[in-house]
């Protein structure tokens, strides 16, 4: 999972960069594409970071749901006190 955010975000801000470089900044090629190149590194690093993140939260709630379920199948097989 954090190789799959870390590639869309880097991907999104390459092309955010070059769009905004090359249209709204009005600058040049060579200049456009380092900085959207920069700006693709810079997105890969932090998402990796966002998809580490979030695939230890996921595994956490998955092992808390686990944990519940297997608190309320204690206590329905019980003796009912």
């Amino acid at each position: 999972m954090p190789h799959r955010i870390s590639a869309i975000l880097g991907l999104v801000a390459f092309a955010a960069c070059l769009m905004v470089g090359a249209f709204d900044a009005g600058n040049g090629f060579g200049t456009t594409v380092w900085r959207a190149l920069l700006g693709m590194g810079l997105g890969i690093v932090v998402g990796y970071i966002i998809g580490v993140m979030a695939e230890r939260m996921l595994a956490e709630h998955v092992e808390q749901v686990k944990k519940k379920k297997s608190e309320i199948a204690q206590d329905s097989t019980g003796d009912g006190r």
